[in-house]
């Protein structure tokens, strides 16, 4: 099982085109999807050093800052979940 988290704001437009996309896209890999809001979850953003967003994490990895296709996402889940 692979788990996405995305780090996400309010008033963000390429955070909501993120989360929109990886709700239609996994290739058919099982996903665990997590999303973190800034406000409500300042202690995980604090954890992990997050000042750029949107940022994604697969199986806690970073894997994308910023909007990305879900091509790209797919070949990225395809990665490293041979890496796994």
């Amino acid at each position: 099982m692979n788990l996405v988290e995305v780090f996400v704001e309010e008033n963000c437009a390429a955070c909501k085109a993120v989360v929109e996309m990886l709700e239609q896209s996994s290739l058919g890999f099982p996903l665990v999807k997590r999303i973190y809001h800034r406000e409500a979850d300042q202690e995980e953003f604090q954890s992990r050093g997050i000042t750029i967003l949107p940022a994604t994490f697969i199986n806690r990895t970073l894997a994308f800052y910023g909007e990305f296709s879900g091509d790209d996402f797919d070949r990225q889940l395809r990665r490293l979940d041979r890496k796994s």
